[in-house]
C-alpha cells in the first residue's frame, strides 16, 4: 500500500510540474501581446486544451476521497477572462468539468458552465455566469436507486485570504426546489439511456456584477465547489 501510494504521489507531482509549465507558456504568449493574432490564437488554445487535460487528471486525483468517492468536487476554472472572450465572441459558450462519482460506486456527473449569459429569464437581462449539473450512464447505474433525487449544492468560493470574512455564493438543485424549471427538473425523473444526457441548470446562478463585489476570482482563477448529497 506505502509504495502504491508514493508511486501515485510521484505521479501527481509529475502531472503538476508539466501543468506549471504550461501555464509559464501560455502566459509568455499573453505577455507578448500576440493574442490578436490568428496563429498566436490557435497556439494558445492548444495550450489551453492541454492545460484542461492537465487539470482533469489533478482534480480527479484531488477530489478523490480515501474510500474512492467524490460527494464533493472542486471545478478550478482557470483564465477565466479567457474563457469570458471566448464566450461573448460565441467561439465556446459552454465549458464543462472532468466526469466524477456522487460517492463510492454512486452516479456519474459532470458540471457545465455558461460564463456569458444574457437570456430573458425571469426578466434578468445582465450577464450572469450559468451553472449547471449532467448526469450521466455510469458503471453502477443497474444497484442504483432511481429517479435520482440527490440535492446538489453549488458554492462559488470567496477566495478572501481571511477565512471569518469569506462570504461564498451557494445556491443548489434538487427535486422539491420551489420554482424548479420543469427542464431542470427532468434530471431528477429520468435515467440516462446510452450515450444520452440528463441536463440541469440554475437559471441565473450569479450575475458578473456579483462576481466583482468579493474575491470570487483572483489572478484570473474562480474555484467552484460541488457537493452532492451522501447516500443514506
Amino acid at each position: 500500500m506505502r509504495e502504491h501510494l508514493d508511486f501515485a504521489c510521484v505521479k501527481l507531482n509529475n502531472t503538476q510540474v508539466q501543468l506549471d509549465e504550461t501555464r509559464a507558456q501560455l502566459s509568455r504568449l499573453t505577455q507578448d501581446q500576440l493574442i490578436n493574432n490568428q496563429e498566436s490564437r490557435e497556439a494558445t488554445r492548444k495550450l489551453e486544451e492541454k492545460l484542461e487535460a492537465l487539470q482533469r487528471q489533478i482534480d480527479m486525483k484531488v477530489n478523490t476521497d480515501k474510500d474512492g468517492s467524490n460527494t464533493r468536487f472542486i471545478w478550478k476554472i482557470t483564465f477565466f477572462s479567457e474563457r469570458l472572450r471566448q464566450a461573448k465572441e460565441g467561439e465556446k459558450k459552454k465549458i464543462e468539468s472532468n466526469s466524477f462519482n456522487s460517492g463510492c460506486n454512486g452516479y456519474k456527473l459532470k458540471v457545465f458552465a455558461y460564463p456569458y449569459h444574457t437570456g430573458t429569464i425571469f426578466l434578468h437581462h445582465a450577464p450572469h455566469l450559468l451553472i449547471g449539473i449532467v448526469l450521466m450512464k455510469g458503471e453502477y447505474d443497474d444497484m442504483l436507486p432511481w429517479p435520482f433525487s440527490k440535492k446538489i449544492t453549488f458554492t462559488i468560493i470567496d477566495q478572501n485570504k481571511d477565512l471569518k470574512e469569506r462570504q461564498n455564493h451557494t445556491d443548489y438543485l434538487s427535486p422539491s426546489k420551489p420554482g424548479l424549471l420543469m427542464q431542470s427538473r427532468e434530471i431528477f425523473s429520468r435515467r440516462p439511456v446510452g450515450k444520452t444526457m440528463v441536463e440541469a441548470v440554475l437559471w441565473n446562478f450569479i450575475s458578473h456584477d456579483e462576481l466583482q463585489t468579493r474575491r470570487y476570482i483572483v489572478n484570473d482563477i474562480l474555484f467552484l465547489q460541488v457537493d452532492v448529497e451522501p447516500d443514506d
